[in-house]
């Protein structure tokens, strides 16, 4: 009991730091709006000013200069649809929308780390226990920590269920938070307290990835893959995951197990319109990430 009352202790603070973090973004997304309509009215006006010399040509544009004083009028007519003043003011204001937008990132990056560290700290003091009760003779069931994702077997558990990967071992990862690109790789070390992975580029051996480990996917893991599936695999003869579906699941039996399946990729139709199928290794096959 005193494990569960110390992380108790320790998520109770969770929800109204997830709540700040929302008031945040709630708040910066308010300002950035604002912050967008001026920036668009300030685009407009520019671009509406430089459309009329270019329809009216080089003629409005002198008689412009007419208007000038006579200091201003051996200015060339190309120089008035430069106006650094607006430029600058158009500047700023991006420069202000783009501030805001980092912060927003920023905000949301503190928020997934510090909900992960939590998660993180479950699922070791998880294994803790399970090791006890396996050492103690009091655990009686095949399951070992309980997942964190929910239950049903939807397929749908936590990222953070994820096995841990061994130096060397093949992995999907995915260098950029922020981005939907998954590539193979494979891994030079794992750190268990930060939970942080160093991967090296299956592709290009000179380019390491250190990410968090729910950046990682354990490949090869024996997971069943269904005709229909939504799954990420390996495009032939590249190192990138794209989304694809099962077409011919591997060939399961009590004496031929196959280690390749048959997939149609998203987006491959050739001039015929078809969608080829395409084997690809069952250990380059993983189930749609979560995030």
């Amino acid at each position: 009991m005193a494990h569960i009352e110390d992380f108790l202790d320790a998520i109770s603070t969770i929800p109204n730091e997830v709540k700040r973090s929302l008031y945040l973004i709630r708040s910066l997304d308010k300002s950035n709006k604002d912050g967008s309509a001026e920036l668009a009215e300030a685009e407009r006006n520019f671009i509406s000013v430089s459309l009329l010399l270019d329809e009216k040509g080089t003629r409005e544009a002198k008689r412009k200069l007419r208007e000038r004083t006579d200091r201003d009028r051996d200015v060339e007519p190309a120089k008035l649809v430069e106006d650094p003043v607006a430029l600058a003011d158009i500047a700023a204001k991006r420069a202000k929308c783009q501030q805001i937008a980092d912060e927003k990132v920023a905000i949301a990056d503190q928020m997934h780390d510090y909900v992960a560290a939590h998660l993180r700290r479950l699922t070791r003091d998880l294994a803790v226990m399970d090791e006890m009760l396996e050492t103690s003779g009091l655990r009686t069931g095949t399951a070992a920590a309980a997942s964190l994702g929910g239950s049903g077997g939807s397929g749908s558990g936590s990222r953070f269920d994820e096995p841990i990967a061994m130096k060397g071992e093949e992995v999907a990862v995915k260098p950029e938070r922020h981005e939907d690109l998954w590539v193979l790789g494979r891994v030079k070390e794992y750190d268990a307290n930060s939970g942080l992975y160093l991967v090296m580029d299956e592709d290009d051996n000179s380019k390491d990835y250190k990410v968090d480990e729910v950046d990682v996917v354990v490949l090869g893991s024996g997971t069943k893959l269904s005709k229909g599936e939504s799954v990420m695999a390996v495009y032939p003869d590249t190192t990138s995951f794209y989304k694809a579906v099962i077409s011919v699941p591997p060939r399961r039996g009590s004496q031929i197990h196959s280690t390749t399946a048959s997939v149609q990729f998203e987006d491959d139709a050739d001039d015929s319109g078809m969608t080829p199928h395409r084997v690809i290794l069952t250990k380059h096959i993983m189930p749609l990430p979560n995030t």
